[in-house]
């Protein structure tokens, strides 16, 4: 009898054993095999590429002037758009609102634009009718006003709040982390190939140099692999752009770790939703 009891420990510890190494493997296999992107333009179309784990999770979207396609397959399970991003207009319900209209055009009578005995008691009714429009539309107006100040003077204490709430020194250090942290990351998960160049341009040259000053904080990723031209005199989007790279679940789990153990990020999120609250 103890000999069948030991027996069945033993079937129950080694069970278990094995639960807990294909646990493990799958956690490893989770964590540290990278997802891997691609990114392609080519004047403009743009092709986005994303797979893992030998393609058991797949995703694309290309984009090629108005035409759209995209998939997303998990497994053997496909979810896209079929490949057509044209949309169809319905032609026969079309003739039928047309027939409809003319119907109803045909049904009404002649007598009904004839005109009428009682034009005076009409020019009555329709002052009235104006009257009270213009009271409505006063009404209208006196709420919208109220809206408006009530909407300022909400604005002016959010931001009383806000400025409180930046310049408090827990969050300053709870920001400073914050960026810190995120800059880690996108070292971490920068592409590690990268070509190409764009040239781009919108009719206001105010707008195109914001653009700019925005692709250049992102200067320290790309480097001198990618040409940037801006064009300030005319509205241009094209170029010829490879991106490559990988990215490691560990990498973003170890970062938000990071971020959840800070005190000052921790109270800083707290204070902001009770601050939007």
């Amino acid at each position: 009898m103890l000999h069948i009891l030991l027996l069945i420990l033993k079937l129950i510890g080694i069970i278990l054993l094995v639960l807990l190494g294909i646990l493990i493997v799958t956690l490893c296999i989770v964590l540290f095999v990278p997802a891997i992107y691609r990114i392609e333009v080519k004047n403009k179309k743009i092709e986005i590429k994303a797979s893992w784990l030998f393609r058991l999770l797949y995703a694309f979207y290309v984009v090629d002037g108005k035409y759209k396609e995209w998939q997303v397959r998990i497994g053997w399970k496909k979810l896209n758009n079929e490949g057509n991003g044209e949309t169809f207009i319905d032609k026969e319900s079309e003739k039928e609102e047309n027939v409809t209209r003319v119907d109803i055009e045909e049904a009404v009578p002649e007598e009904a634009f004839e005109k009428n005995e009682n034009d005076s008691k009409k020019k009555q009714s329709k002052n009235k009718k104006i009257q009270k429009r213009k009271k409505k539309w006063f009404e209208k107006i006196k709420c919208t006003i109220k809206k408006i100040c009530d909407r300022i003077k909400q604005m002016i204490e959010m931001k009383d709040k806000l400025v409180d709430y930046l310049s408090d020194e827990v969050h300053v250090a709870g920001f400073k982390k914050a960026k810190k942290e995120i800059f880690v990351l996108l070292r971490r998960i920068r592409p590690r190939k990268i070509h190409g160049y764009i040239r781009f341009g919108t009719d206001d040259p105010y707008h195109t140099g914001q653009i700019l000053a925005g692709l250049s904080v992102l200067y320290p990723f790309y480097g001198d692999n990618i040409e940037i031209i801006p064009i300030f005199e005319e509205k241009v989007l094209e170029g010829n752009l490879y991106i490559h790279g990988k990215i490691h679940i560990i990498t973003l789990v170890i970062t938000l770790w990071n971020l959840f153990l800070d005190e000052n990020i921790r109270k800083t999120w707290n204070d902001l939703k009770k601050l939007r609250a």
